[in-house]
């Protein structure tokens, strides 16, 4: 699956990852991916757009995800 997440005032950017969980109650995008590896060479993509995220073992929380246009292809 391909998420891809276009910020106010930046390019969009796509991450590929296993699934993906778009949770509107607490503002957060989920994504997990096959190993912890890949999540953190994601979050490195993330974090240079400047997304506020949170990492655990093969899952990204990007926060605050209404601030971005998202794109689930």
């Amino acid at each position: 699956m391909n998420i891809s997440i276009l910020g106010e005032d930046s390019n969009a950017i796509t991450i590929g990852c296993k699934c993906a969980y778009l949770m509107n109650n607490d503002n957060v995008l989920a994504l997990t991916f096959e190993t912890d590896e890949i999540a953190r060479e994601s979050e490195v993509l993330l974090k240079q757009s400047n997304l506020k995220t949170k990492h655990n073992t093969c899952e990204i929380t990007v926060l605050n995800i209404s601030n971005y246009n998202v794109a689930f292809n």
